[in-house]
């Protein structure tokens, strides 16, 4: 249900349900109207809250799993009693207002309201599976599986006009011809170009905004590059499953753009507009904390930037916190330098009229996930000189790998330390902190990037707050 008691805890949270337009949803159980916030601006209204946390998940998310996310995040925050021992003991003392954000980001996913146990296939007659994008099939009981190409084309690329089915339906054929074909023909190379098209992606520069700063590269080349990575599965972060091929490991890439894409609009839209009416709601004694983990990371900054990065929030936001962004390294900075003179797209939020307090970025080598989404696009693109050497920095590449860089912002760099670390945060400071020592690479190529339910994380967030 959207109203969760965290487990092993007294403490609830709320999970705000959008749909993929950055719309609040009005469909809500635990609610008269169907609309959560309603309830939380009611709560928030009682004005005693003393803080107030803001998060959100990223790529690959439907309810379950945003679900999952936040219990074992906000778990491994309530872990950490020295720290909220020590926020209680503050003149104004702790009281917590969590909500937890949720934005479809997984093709096929479960976007139901009920409980996770009940989510089970209710007609026989007309049933969908939804194991990933790449199997989605219509079957009855007297015919056999037939894939539904316009619900693909609208999962993958937001689109059901008929060329994006079309294009899906030649991508799909070819695939069931041969998974990996060793090149792309003309056909495949124009379907890829129209599904491009289709989900309103903009190829752009690295200072462009989140799902508009895809590279000038070459599709053939890029795939290419897919078929070389045929012995990994990349299906952890989206990219391949060796199962299904590198035809539909291309495909699955450009869900990654259109998501990537979606989590801005959805912080320009949605969340941004919660933000400012609980500001509204609140006193200026209320603090904001924000935290995002990987598309997550554009969620919480476009929040605070509004609508085109240029609004400001009614009110500094305290805190944020980017736990393996998959954003742009050169996103936050007033001059990018392969580019003179140009600005990273949330500049701004080096601004002490959108933040008050530290802005903290985890980064670590670990985190496969982050380096391989970036490296697969920047190696097929058509710039000169880029490297791809870890002591260096590549044009384009993650902030979860590299941290937050270029000039004109206060950078420091930090290692994470233990639970009882003591960091001296400042205002108004970006903060990259390497945490390769707790956030160990996992099962499947994506590494540490989901690694982050470590106290230890989640102490540094906390040494954030005053």
């Amino acid at each position: 249900m959207p109203i969760h008691t965290i487990p092993n805890s007294n403490t609830s949270y709320y999970l705000i349900c959008y749909n993929a337009k950055g719309v609040e949803r009005n469909d809500d159980p635990d609610t008269s109207n169907g609309i959560l916030s309603t309830v939380v601006k009611e709560q928030a209204n009682q004005g005693d809250y003393t803080d107030i946390f803001f998060s959100s998940h990223g790529w690959k998310g439907d309810i379950p799993a945003a679900i999952a996310q936040y219990d074992l995040w906000f778990s491994t925050m309530l872990q950490c009693g020295n720290d909220i021992a020590r926020l209680e003991a503050r003149p104004q003392g702790f009281k917590p207002l969590i909500v937890g954000l949720h934005w479809p980001s997984l093709p096929y996913g479960m976007e139901e309201h009920r409980p996770i146990s009940a989510i089970a296939v209710e007609n026989e007659e007309d049933e969908y599976t939804f194991d990933d994008f790449s199997t989605a099939t219509t079957k009855t009981n007297t015919t056999p599986a037939k894939l539904d190409y316009q619900a693909i084309a609208k999962e993958v690329v937001g689109s059901s006009d008929s060329a994006a089915v079309t294009a899906i339906q030649t991508i799909f054929d070819a695939s069931a011809e041969d998974a990996s074909p060793r090149y792309l023909n003309d056909d495949l190379l124009a379907a890829f170009e129209q599904l491009m098209q289709s989900a309103e992606l903009k190829k752009g520069t690295e200072f462009a905004a989140p799902g508009e700063d895809i590279p000038e590269f070459d599709f053939e080349e890029f795939y290419t590059l897919l078929l070389e990575q045929e012995d990994e599965d990349l299906s952890d972060f989206g990219i391949m499953d060796k199962a299904y091929g590198a035809l539909l490991g291309a495909l699955s890439q450009l869900s990654f753009w259109k998501m990537k894409k979606r989590a801005r609009l959805f912080g320009e839209k949605g969340a941004t507009q919660l933000l400012r009416e609980l500001q509204s709601l609140t006193n200026s004694n209320t603090q904001f904390h924000l935290m995002g983990h990987s598309l997550g990371a554009i969620v919480m900054s476009s929040c605070i930037t509004g609508q085109g990065a240029k609004e400001s929030p009614l009110r500094p936001v305290n805190t944020l916190f980017l736990v393996q962004g998959a954003v742009s390294i050169w996103a936050y900075c007033h001059d990018i330098p392969l580019n003179a003179g140009t600005a990273g797209y949330y500049q701004s939020l080096s601004s002490s009229d959108h933040i008050s307090g530290p802005i903290i970025a985890t980064h670590t080598f670990n985190d496969t996930a982050i380096t391989t989404v970036y490296t697969l696009a920047a190696k097929a693109a058509f710039f000169q000189g880029n490297s791809f050497d870890p002591m260096s920095l590549p044009q384009h590449a993650g902030l979860g790998a590299y941290g937050i860089q270029g000039h004109g912002i206060p950078i420091e760099k930090r290692t994470l330390g233990n639970s009882q670390e003591i960091y001296h945060f400042k205002a108004n400071t970006f903060y990259n902190l390497e945490t390769s020592e707790y956030m160990k690479p996992q099962s499947g190529v994506a590494g540490a990037h989901s690694d982050i339910a470590h106290p230890e994380i989640a102490h540094a967030f906390w040494e954030a707050i005053r």
